[in-house]
């Protein structure tokens, strides 16, 4: 069974770690852009959660897969803390939206439910070698 690196959890993984990451910096970085509101100051809080997400996502748990699954889409779907300039505030719903389906397949995965290709790998090549042993 062939392995693919546009499918592999760990990378899918990751790139919804960075993808998390620049989110979140991105609407702390708001702060330095937009004159300071309450509503501003609650955007800057969730994006230090969003930080915090993406620093999970860098690690081994399923419970950050979990949350990456379910809260930047709910996020995004109750317009909780939106940015004021709405072409910035689309491009957020569409990160949240990257990292919930980044995550899906490695936590599939995770679960056991997807196929291991190293444990696959393993075993055709016993099968192979056993195949070579017998005459």
């Amino acid at each position: 069974m062939a392995v693919y690196p546009d499918t592999d959890p760990t990378r899918l993984r990751n790139l919804a770690a960075i993808l998390s990451t620049l989110s979140g910096a991105g609407q702390c970085f708001a702060l330095w852009l937009l004159p300071t509101t309450p509503m501003l100051l609650l955007t800057a809080w969730v994006g230090s959660l969003y930080l915090l997400l993406g620093l999970g996502l860098f690690g081994i748990s399923r419970f950050s897969l979990v949350l990456a699954i379910t809260l930047p889409p709910l996020r995004a779907w109750f317009g909780f803390a939106p940015l004021p300039i709405p072409a910035w505030e689309f491009l957020r719903v569409a990160c949240d939206l990257g990292v919930a389906l980044l995550c899906l397949p490695a936590l599939w995965s995770g679960l056991g439910f997807g196929t291991n290709p190293i444990a696959v790998e393993t075993s055709e090549l016993a099968n192979e070698r056993d195949a070579v042993d017998d005459p």
